[in-house]
Order: structure tokens, then C-alpha cells, then sequence
């Protein structure tokens, strides 16, 4: 999901996984309902956008931007695979279907040479987060390759530079597909190296975290974006009809029925929808380790 420079991206507080793209905001968003010109849109752009309207979105939340992607909720880029599983399919829940399978539960994580190259010192930060996922002691597993391919036998997200990024989206990402791989590519705003290495940790602890099937914290309202919560389109969902998210037990909840606008289940989340220069979150939460460690999610596998 995208993730705006105030804002990432809006999911539950546990994990989800659909195969899009998600991203991290900061303030404001691209304007939802924008349309490309019609040459850059194609039969797949149409179909997906038609099963995302069946599947109970806004067709006003959606556009198809410069690049024939489809991109709702102002920072999802939404795949041709996860709109069929989508259309027609029920929103009710905390956490969706596509998890990282356990044969795929070593991830290598390779950065792109020419994002390597020209902001060599963001290879620590993104260390930062691949250690901080690997001491959660999860069933995954994931490792920093110095080049594509030192790991051939491993699934790997690729992490690279984004173009055509909203300002103000600090990262998008690909979430897990239905063939159990972890989603396979995390792009970054250019403009994310040059921010304090705490907000970079952050992003990419969030982003590496949509890749493997975690949705926003506070998916119902963003109150981690303040006055910015409702740029880009419906954002605010108390019912999580929009969201294809189910609770992970153990962890914090919103309280059925209507929510309060500023109610946030956990504050310190590296999940929540936003995170600004000045908010950024660099550790997990307790609630943060134990939607990880669920027996649903990514509990470790007995021996």
C-alpha cells in the first residue's frame, strides 16, 4: 500500500494479504476518481476496475494513473489476480485470505541496483527493518542480499525506486498473492532517503509488513493521520466494508458500531495508515508481535 509522507496506508491492526500494492502517506493524497487518459488504460485496467465496483467499492475511490494502474483508497494498486478474488467476495473481517505459505517463509530481500547506487547509507535502514522483522522469531525468516540471485531458491521482494509516486507517499507495496510467495516488489519515494533514518526504519518495518499480509492498524478511521484522514477518497469505514480484514485474536480491536473519529486501537503501531517525520514509529508494539505470532498468522512451527 502507499504510504503518504503523513500517511501510510490504511489497513487493520493485524495482517491482511491481498495481491495489490499499499503504501505509506504523509498529508494529503492523489485525488481519488482521477482517470488517465484513455490510451493508457487497457482490458485488464477495466476488468479490474469493474470488480472492484462489484466487490462494494466506490467507483469514485478509484483511478487509473499515468502508468494504467489501478489505485483505490488513494494508495492500493490493485492487480488483475487479486480483483477476481476480490469481486464478490465478503469485507467483514480483520484479516485476508493470502498469507505467505510456510515453504516460502524464507525471504530474501534484495535492493535494486540503482536505488543501491544512488542512495547507498538507505541499505542500513532498510537492514534496520529486515533485522527488527527477523527478531520477532516468527516462522519467517528473511535475509538482506547483496545481489539479486544469492538466494535463488528464495522468494524475494525487491525493493526499488518508485516513479510517478504521489508527493506525498513515502513507499508503496506488493501484498501476497494467492501462490503463498510474499508480495514481490516495495517502491520507494526518492525522497524517502534523504528523511531521518528513524522514519525510513519505520516505512520499510511497515512496507516489508504489507508485503507478507499486514493491513493498517487503524484501517476504520486513520486516526494516525489527523486533520488528513479523509484525503483521497471515503477513507473513514466503520463498518470495514472496504477492507477484506479480520481481527486477529489477542490483539486490540475497534468496538463494533460506530467509530469514534480520534479512537485509535494502538498508537504505537508501525502499522498505522500514517506516519509523519515527527510520528515515526521504528519498534513493534505488543500488539504489533502478537498479531505476527498468531496462530493464523505467523505463529513458529513446532521443532
Amino acid at each position: 500500500m502507499r504510504h503518504r509522507n503523513n500517511t501510510l496506508a490504511r489497513e487493520p491492526r493485524g495482517l491482511t494479504g491481498v495481491l495489490c500494492m499499499v503504501g505509506l502517506l504523509v498529508a494529503g493524497g492523489c485525488d481519488a476518481g482521477d482517470v488517465s487518459p484513455a490510451s493508457t488504460r487497457t482490458a485488464d485496467s477495466d476488468e479490474i476496475v469493474e470488480n472492484l465496483v462489484a466487490a462494494g467499492y466506490e467507483r469514485d475511490e478509484i483511478r487509473v494513473d499515468a502508468r494504467g494502474r489501478v489505485i483505490y483508497q488513494g494508495d492500493i494498486v490493485m492487480t488483475l489476480e487479486a480483483s477476481r478474488s476480490l469481486s464478490g467476495a465478503g469485507f467483514r473481517q480483520y484479516v485476508t485470505t493470502n498469507l505467505v505459505s510456510e515453504e516460502n517463509s524464507n525471504i530474501s530481500v534484495f535492493i535494486s541496483p540503482v536505488l543501491d547506487e544512488q542512495f547507498p547509507a538507505f541499505r542500513n535502514n532498510v537492514g534496520y527493518a529486515v533485522t527488527a522483522w527477523d527478531s520477532v522469531d516468527s516462522r519467517l525468516h528473511f535475509t538482506l542480499v547483496e545481489k539479486d540471485g544469492d538466494l535463488p531458491d528464495e522468494p524475494r521482494i525487491l525493493i526499488g525506486l518508485a516513479s510517478g509516486l504521489c508527493a506525498n507517499v513515502w513507499a508503496e507495496s506488493t501484498f501476497p498473492g494467492s501462490d503463498g510467495q510474499p508480495g514481490e516488489e516495495i517502491e520507494i519515494n526518492p525522497n524517502l532517503p534523504a528523511k531521518a533514518a528513524r522514519l525510513q526504519q519505520g516505512v520499510m518495518m511497515h512496507e516489508i509488513g504489507h508485503a507478507v499480509g499486514l493491513r493498517h492498524t487503524d484501517f476504520k478511521n486513520r486516526a494516525s493521520c489527523g486533520t488528513n484522514r479523509e484525503n483521497g477518497g471515503a477513507y473513514g469505514d466503520p463498518e470495514g466494508e472496504a477492507e477484506g480484514a479480520r481481527h486477529i485474536p489477542g490483539t486490540s480491536e475497534f468496538p463494533s458500531g460506530d467509530v469514534d473519529p480520534d479512537f485509535s486501537p494502538d498508537r504505537d503501531s508501525v502499522m498505522n495508515a500514517c506516519m509523519g517525520e515527527s510520528s515515526a514509529k521504528n519498534t513493534f508494539s505488543t500488539d504489533d508481535k502478537a498479531a505476527i505470532l498468531h496462530e493464523s498468522v505467523y505463529k513458529p512451527t513446532d521443532g
